[in-house]
């Protein structure tokens, strides 16, 4: 499972990522994608990209955001936070993740 949970970005790196996790899922391993919101201006943006049975997409609530990123260890001030999960346990956790960086994402994901 790879998670991206995006906290601010503009609709073309929005896309741009999932672009980049949407080829990770395809490479016929078990992987699976999901994006996250953080910010809920960030809805229209998720809402653009295209969900399959490899990649969801959603948002988190105002009023939870403060919740899910302490629950979850995430960075209020990071752009975005990359986690790839391996039966259930983090295996990588990645902070600031452009679509132009992302292979150190795909490394990482290819030796599950």
């Amino acid at each position: 499972m790879i998670q991206v949970w995006i906290n601010k970005a503009d609709a073309a790196e929005v896309a741009a990522l999932a672009g980049k996790v949407k080829e990770l899922t395809a490479q016929g391993k078990e992987l699976k994608g999901l994006l996250l919101g953080l910010n809920e201006d960030l809805k229209d943006e998720l809402e653009a990209v295209p969900a399959d049975d490899k990649i969801a997409v959603g948002f988190i609530p105002a009023d939870k955001k403060e919740n899910v990123i302490a629950s979850f260890h995430l960075s209020p001030n990071a752009t975005n936070t990359v986690i790839i999960y391996k039966n259930k346990k983090v295996v990588a956790n990645f902070t600031d993740v452009s679509a132009a960086d992302f292979a150190k994402v795909a490394q990482a994901a290819k030796a599950l």
